[in-house]
């Protein structure tokens, strides 16, 4: 009866953290479609950030039939920053770069 329980739990817990797995994907889907409503027209999307933090990174948006969509990353919501990508602007030697600055202001903005 409490294995019986524990198992319940178990599976409520899986799909919880996966229907969490899904609100971020539907966010993330919308932002992506709020900066370029014909992103999905062809289907799925990538995102890609490249670039130097020193000087610009440029972030794409490919679509399913090739298309891109490039644009500088500061115009872009931080919560579609890529995690390698924040992690290597923290890291930076240019602390006052652009992206510090927005990033430790979206930073501060959520724990406000």
């Amino acid at each position: 009866m409490i294995a019986d329980a524990l198992d319940q739990l178990e599976r409520i817990e899986t799909l919880e953290a996966r229907a969490a797995e899904l609100r971020s994907e539907l966010k993330r889907s919308l932002m992506i479609k709020e900066i370029w409503p014909e992103a999905f027209k062809q289907g799925s999307v990538t995102t890609q950030a490249t670039g130097n933090p020193h000087s610009v990174i440029t972030w794409t948006i490919t679509a399913g039939n090739g298309d891109l969509h490039e644009m500088d990353l500061a115009n872009v919501p931080v919560e579609l920053w890529p995690a390698q990508v924040i992690n290597d602007i923290k890291n930076a030697a240019y602390p006052r770069g652009k992206y510090n600055r927005i990033l430790r202001k979206a930073t501060k903005d959520q724990t406000s």
